[in-house]
């Protein structure tokens, strides 16, 4: 008799995702499963031993200093567990940057940083439209959530803030 091993492991799409082959392998004929990795945890141990208080001094140089809040959330922070959610994914040949968009969680607020790490919708519909309209993958994802990223809720009001 032989034996069918079958893996499956979590991922923060938070589907299960066949091979693009259609999931057939091997002359059995079984079903595979190949998945991206997760995030790292956040950590914020590392934090406590920069100083008292939620800010954290990195660097005093020159009248300048440069803070860090680790329990900041806002659309800015939202921003980066998305582009983080996307980065794990991305797993050529068998996770392109459009198979993330549509396999990873999506937001349900308009407000994503009270939520756990998600993508808004309105980002993957702007990454696909970019991409239909000839923008490689790669300088779509820039454009979508970097350089003009108004399909995040809140975070041109963020970035112009005075």
């Amino acid at each position: 008799m032989r034996r069918l091993l079958l893996v499956l492991v979590a991922t923060s799409c938070g589907t299960v995702q066949p091979l693009p082959d259609g999931g057939t392998t091997g002359s059995g004929g079984g079903t595979a499963f190949v998945l991206p990795q997760l995030p790292p945890p956040q950590n914020l141990a590392v934090f406590a031993s920069i100083g008292a208080g939620s800010n954290k001094l990195l660097a005093d140089v020159a009248n300048a200093r440069v803070e860090i809040d680790p329990t900041q959330s806002d659309a800015l922070t939202a921003l980066g567990e998305c582009a983080d959610l996307l980065s794990y994914c991305y797993a050529p040949p068998n996770f392109t940057l459009a198979r993330c968009f549509a396999s990873v969680k999506g937001c349900a607020t308009q407000t994503p940083w009270t939520e756990p790490a998600c993508c808004p919708a309105a980002c993957r519909d702007a990454f696909t439209r970019e991409v239909a309209a000839g923008l490689a993958p790669n300088a779509a994802l820039d454009k979508v959530l970097f350089a003009e990223p108004d399909c995040f809720p809140g975070l041109r009001a963020a970035l112009e803030a005075p």
